[in-house]
């Protein structure tokens, strides 16, 4: 990706989600941010905020929130908590209010401060009691922003010089509604003058350029925002400092995860409820890091009783929701995922998340030194293709798990390290896994969730999830039946 395009935001101006995730699919690969307005959010909720994160983009929520302090608090860090990475304010709410909205920050989320709308002129201001020119109003709600702590502004183009001179680089500045005349009602707004330089083609807009230029964005200081039917931009002849938003370009698995570290340790079938008992409650992707109160034994749903049996007595046996074979529990590092069937990645392959989520630990491996891989089918030929597919994770075994390298599986030096299991619902899809035999320490749980996404909320299991989780193991994971279904 250009560094023009790190610095472009492109605004979803359209009515539903299905339209939106069209041009973030066209577009995803070219442009990092992706605004939502008014228009969007009211017609899809929080949820179109987790479907353009969960296809790897940034979010620009843009609600221009202006209410009484506690209420605006409420709402940023309800905006953080869904995965939103930059948020607007209005200015004019305040520096009580713009102070309650910073504090309330979460997820490193930044708070851009919306001073005079570029649709208003002096006449406007006039009609609500402010005699001052624009120019003056701008200045002095920046002002206020910046000293209660706000890390942006929005600004029309005719504003970033003066802005500029006055704050330097203290704040980053996003210059919305940059279009064509004909579909412009921003007063203050730019008319497009040249076509982007990474060139797109015609077809990822509705309301393609017409026009050519000699320009090249790439050592502008604003972060212009491109209509979703524009595939033009702003000529901005000035040059200085680089203050646009770091982006990290790198495609993660989920745009948001949660993370769960249960320290206690707990008993095999307590372990298989939680992950149940979560996948019945979450609404956003997760991962669970899990202890054992004992050495335990885990086997596959469809695995023979029969085949575990002689462990009984020495360790804690239970049959897991997922499938696969027998995992040996005590000194591994034992996590689960969770993929909400609303999340985008739901509507991927069970073998395409599988394969996606151990090359995220590979990468986590990486950073302690370890050098992993993710298996291909020149590890594991001796077994045959059907019976390979079967032992993905989702089918009868009765094998011990880390003795039969398959299909993506994690391998170090020609020896399995990770494998998983599966089981997909109408709720969501639950992977079920399990590292050992390798150094598990030097903070490879938190490594391999920031290897998932580049947004992980740290969460405790609540009250309600462990009492369905307790039902859970007493009435089903805790029993005889259950253990020898089969």
């Amino acid at each position: 990706m250009t560094k023009a395009a790190d610095k472009i935001i492109v605004a979803l101006d359209v009515p539903t989600k299905k339209e939106a995730l069209k041009l973030v699919e066209k577009l995803r690969d070219q442009i990092s941010f992706f605004k939502i307005g008014l228009q969007l959010y009211t017609a899809e909720g929080p949820e179109i905020v987790r479907a353009v994160s969960a296809r790897g983009s940034k979010v620009w929520l843009d609600l221009k929130l202006h209410d009484i302090p506690n209420t605006v608090a409420r709402a940023v860090e309800s905006a953080g908590r869904v995965g939103v990475q930059m948020l607007t304010i209005h200015l004019s709410g305040g520096s009580e209010m713009v102070r309650a909205a910073t504090a309330a920050r979460v997820n490193n989320m930044l708070l851009l401060g919306v001073t005079v709308l570029t649709s208003a002129t002096e006449e406007t201001l006039r009609e609500i009691g402010i005699q001052d020119k624009v120019d003056d109003q701008v200045s002095r709600l920046a002002k206020l922003g910046i000293e209660a702590g706000i890390d942006g502004v929005v600004a029309s183009p005719h504003e970033i010089k003066p802005l500029r001179h006055e704050f330097g680089d203290k704040i980053k500045i996003v210059v919305p509604g940059i279009r064509p005349k004909a579909n412009d009602d921003s007063t203050r707004g730019a008319q497009s003058r040249c076509r982007l330089s990474c060139d797109w083609p015609a077809n990822h807009c509705e309301r393609p350029a017409r026009r050519s230029c000699g320009k090249d964005l790439t050592r502008t200081h604003v972060m212009p925002v491109i209509p979703s039917g524009v595939q033009e931009s702003l000529d901005i002849s000035e040059t200085g400092r680089d203050v646009s938003a770091s982006l990290d370009m790198t495609k993660k698995l989920f745009g948001i995860l949660e993370l769960y570290h249960d320290q206690r340790a707990h008993s095999a079938a307590m372990n298989m409820a939680i992950d149940e008992a979560l996948l019945e409650c979450l609404t956003v992707p997760a991962i669970r890091f899990y202890r054992w109160q004992s050495p335990a034994l885990s086997f596959g749903y469809f695995g023979r009783f029969a085949d575990v049996a002689n462990y009984k007595g020495n360790r804690d046996l239970v049959r897991r929701w997922t499938g696969g074979g027998i995992v040996f529990h005590g000194e591994d590092l034992t996590y689960s995922i969770l993929v909400p069937a609303s999340d985008a990645t739901f509507a991927e392959s069970s073998m395409w998340i599988y394969e996606n989520i151990h090359r995220a630990l590979c990468d986590a491996l990486g950073e302690t030194g370890q050098h992993a891989i993710v298996a291909v089918g020149d590890d594991f030929g001796r077994f045959s293709p059907p019976i390979a597919a079967r032992r993905a994770g989702i089918s009868d075994a009765g094998y011990n798990c880390f003795t039969t390298p398959v299909r993506a599986d994690v391998m170090i030096h020609g020896r399995k390290v990770a494998g998983a299991a599966q089981r997909r619902t109408r709720r969501g899809l639950l992977q079920q896994g399990s590292i050992q035999g390798i150094d598990i320490g030097n903070g490879l749980a938190q490594r391999f969730a920031r290897a998932l996404s580049a947004n992980c909320c740290e969460r405790k299991v609540d009250e309600e999830i462990l009492k369905l989780a307790q039902k859970l193991a007493q009435q089903k994971y805790g029993t005889e039946s259950w253990l020898r279904k089969r």
